[in-house]
């Protein structure tokens, strides 16, 4: 059955990596190809599923590809109250460090974070009628301009901490997210991207969309491309080791599992 190479005290390593592309290129495809992999070879694996995009059951209805995975819990959520609890009891139930704990999407949380943050400052009201607006308008003027970055940042990240730190990765299991991507900001302007971000993403153009510190957050970040004809491309922006994200240039995309977890992160099938 699917095991992944043992660590330094003879225990499964964990995974923890960041799909991240366009709409389209096969990063929630991904998560059901693992799955099955491991619904076929046996494994007791459990994939506990925070959907915040409402895809999963679409992808398992009756006579769909994937309607016979017995292996998924899948927890629906609409706000960031709803995905915090859902990735909290997923945490909670996976006990096995065969497990794994998908959070699809991701990147869209750090919306979600600060609608919170606001609706606990301000009430509904900063969610609705002429106060969204103005928000809306100034967020469009300059990014994230309807909250201020001296006072209420440091905040709104803490509570995102709740979920990226606490949460996931003190998991003690196998780790997933799925972001779309966003371009590069400019150098030098005054919402450049760090050194890291350019060393990394910089020949993509492109990286994760949500909080800044999401790629650090993961040992793997890779980028899914979708080349047409049902073909599907990764590309690493960084691996366990510098070499290892080398090697993985423009790879064909496949089931995932075997190109990736099998060829390249050395799991036995």
């Amino acid at each position: 059955m699917p095991s992944s190479p043992p660590n330094s005290q003879g225990k499964p390593s964990i995974e923890s990596i960041c799909l991240f592309g366009a709409e389209g290129t096969g990063k929630s495809r991904a998560v059901f190809e693992i799955a099955l992999w491991h619904q076929n070879r046996g494994s007791d694996a459990t994939f506990y599923v925070v959907d915040t995009d409402n895809s999963y059951e679409r992808m398992m209805l009756p006579g769909s590809e994937y309607h016979d995975l017995e292996n998924l819990v899948v927890w629906e959520a609409t706000d960031w109250s709803e995905a915090l609890d859902a990735a909290k009891e997923a945490k909670a139930k996976a006990t096995s460090r065969e497990d794994w704990i998908i959070m699809d999407r991701y990147g869209i949380l750090w919306g979600w974070v600060q609608d919170h943050f606001i609706e606990m400052m301000f009430g509904k009201a900063g969610k609705n009628e002429l106060v969204a607006d103005y928000w809306e308008m100034a967020r469009k003027q300059t990014s994230d301009a309807r909250l201020d970055g001296y006072k209420d940042w440091q905040y709104i990240n803490k509570i995102w901490h709740e979920l990226s730190v606490r949460t996931l990765h003190r998991a003690k299991c196998n780790v997933l997210t799925i972001c779309t991507e966003v371009m590069m900001q400019d150098k030098g302007g005054s919402f450049a991207d760090s050194a890291k971000n350019y060393e990394d993403f910089g020949r993509m153009n492109h990286k994760p969309d949500g909080q800044k510190g999401i790629p650090s957050d993961h040992h793997t970040v890779i980028r899914m491309v979708n080349k047409g004809r049902g073909r599907f491309e990764m590309t690493a922006a960084r691996d366990r080791q510098p070499r290892d994200a080398q090697d993985l240039q423009g790879v064909d995309v496949g089931n995932f599992w075997l190109p990736y977890l099998v060829q390249k992160a050395k799991w036995t099938i």
